[in-house]
């Protein structure tokens, strides 16, 4: 698999996992390799947060990217 992939998956495991920390360290990461693929990671990292009952995280993931509208794609 691609980088990126891994990325997807170890986000999806630390999710599944209730492992936060590590699904935004994995983001993290991601962000300066490409926006586009980190716009599709954040959407894994809600998941991840969600899967770790952390709505607060959820809710703060989710505010950073409505701030930067680089994150965003038409």
């Amino acid at each position: 698999p691609t980088e990126v992939a891994k990325h997807v998956m170890m986000t999806k495991i630390c999710g599944k996992e209730h492992k936060l920390e590590g699904a935004v360290n994995v983001s993290n990461k991601l962000k300066q390799v490409s926006v586009q693929m980190y716009y599709m990671l954040s959407n894994y990292l809600l998941d991840a947060c969600v899967q770790c009952g952390d709505i607060a995280a959820a809710h703060e993931h989710f505010k950073h990217m409505q701030e930067n509208p680089r994150y965003l794609v038409d």
